[in-house]
């Protein structure tokens, strides 16, 4: 009969062996290791606690015994944890054709070591040919800098009040800056759920501090838009929140497919959660509203009215409805107005 000891060792011994083998066998036993949970509305589940996973409270959180269970209830992997899950294959193959020690080789090491510290001769092992030797005198040579960080741009960042919010996802400073969110694009003045993003963000930001962020360009110059307003990221509250990450969630944003972003990948989740539920810009819409006709071209993001002065330069131009074009995951055109 084994007692409470026994027990406690046997369970340590588990522990250990868990913590040797993971590193050897590749993300495959990592990911069985991992908490398979969703959000309850949402239509993707996760295996790793990726950017988007981090979000999800304990209350609205669902578990799943297995993959196969929350793939039987209509939900798909999340994108985010699939590229960690490819991220940790790769670099466990990289480490593998480095010639990375296992455990079991440093214990091999450490066994073939004398008591002076001098490690024992493999007799079954050739010389290497022409191998230095180095000596006292040699001298150690500093190791080069990594020139891919020094070529990486220099982010600048800025603490500032918020003075006023404007429909179309821009913010104004109490110096009068304009800032617009970096990597979305909020619906305009004019245009269905305008009025309720620009609420959302006064609602969160208005008379309080916010912290800016972005990349200044090459020449020391900070990006701007069109329109001349500076293009950052801004997070808000205790927990330095993204703006416009909570923005997307909520459907009252989409991800500006035409602008490179650091956090794409987050974005790309937060409007994927939101166009499944249908919240926001890409709610269905009933009746002769969602019959409205949008026109479309290939490789466009956006869908314009049949009398935008952007449809004669679309390439092979077509006409959906509305609803259609919110399925397709479109953005409206700057021009487009809904229908009072």
């Amino acid at each position: 009969m084994l007692t409470n000891g026994h027990m406690r060792v046997r369970a340590a011994v588990r522990g250990l062996i868990v913590l040797l083998v993971s590193p050897l066998v590749g993300p495959s036993v990592a990911a069985a290791q991992e908490e398979i949970f969703a959000a309850r509305r949402s239509k993707v589940y996760h295996i790793r606690l990726c950017s988007a996973a981090k979000n999800i409270s304990a209350e609205n959180r669902v578990r799943f015994k297995s993959e196969k269970e929350a793939v039987s209830e209509g939900r798909r992997l999340c994108k985010s944890c699939a590229r960690l899950v490819e991220r940790e294959a790769e670099a466990a193959e990289k480490a593998k054709s480095d010639g990375a020690n296992t455990p079991a080789d440093d214990a091999e090491a450490r066994r073939r070591t004398t008591k002076d510290g001098r490690a024992e001769k493999d007799e079954g092992a050739p010389e290497s040919p022409g191998a230095p030797v180095p000596s006292a005198g040699d001298a150690i040579k500093p190791s080069q800098p990594d020139r891919s960080q020094a070529d990486e741009p220099e982010i600048e960042t800025l603490s500032a009040r918020v003075k006023e919010v404007v429909a179309g996802g821009t913010i104004v400073l109490e110096s009068g800056e304009h800032v617009r969110l970096w990597g979305v694009g909020c619906p305009r003045s004019g245009q269905m759920d305008g009025e309720a993003a620009a609420s959302f963000l006064a609602k969160r930001v208005k008379g309080r501090k916010v912290q800016l962020s972005w990349h200044r360009g090459e020449d020391g110059t900070s990006p701007r838009d069109a329109l001349g307003r500076l293009v950052a990221s801004v997070s808000y509250g205790s927990d330095k929140s993204d703006l416009a990450s909570a923005l997307l969630l909520e459907g009252l944003a989409w991800v500006d497919r035409g602008q490179p972003c650091p956090r794409r990948a987050e974005y790309l989740n937060r409007e994927d959660d939101a166009a499944w539920s249908q919240r926001g810009v890409w709610k269905r819409l009933s009746g002769a509203a969602g019959r409205r006709e949008a026109v479309v071209g290939k490789h466009t993001h956006q869908y314009h009215a049949p009398d935008c002065p952007h449809v004669a330069h679309l390439i092979e131009p077509a006409t959906i409805t509305l609803n259609e074009a919110r399925g397709r995951r479109l953005s409206p055109c700057e021009f487009w107005r809904d229908a009072k």
